[in-house]
């Protein structure tokens, strides 16, 4: 493997920095140097099923696609590179935006998402220069006085007699839905029962204005929705699916990878379709032999940030063993582990610095689990399937339970918690 990368850290204290495995690499601005240099490429099947699915069920009128993975098994950096495909930059003008930071992850719902993907699409027109016609502009301003009364005080008495007013708005109201539980439920009880208004206006003005005036279709990614709570989820994608599939632009929504085995699973894919999957890296096959070329892959990843004489060769091999072959949980363990290194001051982190990382990150997993998820847990340990319940579901969506692919998709126990569920065997002696 090839050891000398452009950006390779020479120090732990800029190594704690590069492995942040809050911030996903980006394609822009001042941050398009790290992505030349940290990013290595993987999932390369998945990228072209992506962009082809783009490209042939927009020429049907619109694309409405799930796309789903465990949380921090790169979603959003593959992501990434469909905005910035250039195959598609010619016929698509991409929005590209984040849950985390356009609303509230802890409080979204059905008719937040409808709204921002209604404001995104009414900022990028105004941005890109395409005038929106008068019949538009007056159906926006109609359903916002049907919906917020002019008395109110944040942005009732804003006036939307102009593109650059109802930009404005748009705007201020996305702050609105990113505030407070109580702010936004008090604009949002109103929105609902029109929320079919809203959905009509961009179906039947803003999309088709915008495709005209560009000469390229509207795509837009929505980011980071997989990351909302599974009752959340479930409203969201099960109770109000038909809608968020109903608008006439082509969106892909992240979606959780737990709600694909539940029983909500017929009726949310007869909304969207099939679901497009990021599988977990694989370090180990089915019968539990190491795959050399992905823990390569893996270590690259680390390589390209860091210097291999900052890492024992032992720690690294550990740190990847435990990750499960998620990226982010990679980077995490690796972070506290450096992070502990730097306290000791010294100038490579070793296996005892990776034991303590994964000891301080197995307590979150072992703490969050009740005696009534290890018989759950026995039957993937020793199975590798699973099946539909709500004790399942909930175990993928807290990553106590991973997926894999081969030809067939299989299971196993997140290794954070294997040696856990092995003692438990030994005290319960479960069936």
């Amino acid at each position: 493997m090839q050891n000398d990368y452009k950006g390779q850290s020479l120090t732990l204290d800029d190594v704690y920095s590069y492995l942040n495995p809050t911030f996903p690499l980006k394609q822009e601005g001042s941050d398009q140097k790290y992505w030349d240099w940290f990013y290595v490429e993987r999932a390369r099947d998945t990228l072209k099923t992506l962009v082809r699915a783009i490209r042939h069920n927009s020429l049907q009128g619109n694309l409405c696609l799930l796309y789903s993975g465990h949380m921090g098994c790169g979603k959003s950096t593959e992501l990434q590179r469909v905005a910035h495909e250039p195959s598609l930059k010619k016929d698509f003008v991409v929005i590209h935006y984040s849950v985390k930071d356009e609303l509230d992850p802890a409080n979204v719902d059905f008719a937040d998402i409808i709204i921002s993907i209604a404001a995104k699409l009414f900022i990028v027109a105004s941005e890109l220069d395409v005038k929106l016609s008068e019949l538009s502009l007056r159906e926006i301003r109609e359903w916002k006085d049907a919906v917020i009364e002019h008395s109110d005080t944040l942005i009732g008495s804003l006036e939307v007699k102009t593109q650059a007013n109802i930009s404005a708005f748009f705007l201020q109201f996305l702050g609105i839905l990113k505030g407070s539980k109580e702010q936004k439920e008090s604009y949002t009880v109103k929105i609902k029962p029109r929320i079919n208004q809203l959905i009509e206006i961009i179906n039947k003005r803003l999309v088709l204005e915008i495709n005209a005036g560009l000469g390229k279709q509207a795509l837009v990614i929505l980011d980071d929705l997989e990351k909302v709570s599974l009752e959340k989820a479930r409203s969201i994608f099960k109770d109000h699916g038909h809608l968020l599939a109903s608008l006439r632009c082509n969106v892909i929504y992240t979606f959780p990878i737990a709600l694909e085995y539940g029983l909500e699973r017929k009726l949310i894919t007869s909304f969207f379709g099939d679901v497009i999957r990021l599988p977990n890296i694989k370090l180990r096959d089915k019968k539990g032999v190491l795959v050399p070329e992905n823990q390569k892959l893996m270590k690259e990843m680390v390589y390209r940030r860091m210097k291999p004489e900052l890492i024992e060769e032992k720690a690294l091999e550990k740190a990847l063993e435990y990750s499960g072959g998620m990226i982010r949980e990679l980077f995490r363990i690796l972070h506290k582990a450096c992070d502990r290194a730097l306290n000791q001051d010294v100038e490579k982190i070793t296996e005892e610095h990776v034991n303590a990382a994964i000891a301080n990150l197995r307590n979150d997993y072992i703490y969050s689990l009740e005696e009534k998820h290890y018989p759950f847990l026995k039957r993937v340990y020793e199975t590798k399937e699973v099946e539909g319940s709500q004790e399942y579901v909930q175990l993928m969506d807290s990553l106590h339970i991973l997926k894999y692919a081969n030809d067939e998709d299989w299971f196993d126990l997140n290794p954070m918690i294997r040696e856990r569920v092995e003692e438990k065997f030994k005290i319960l002696s479960l069936p």
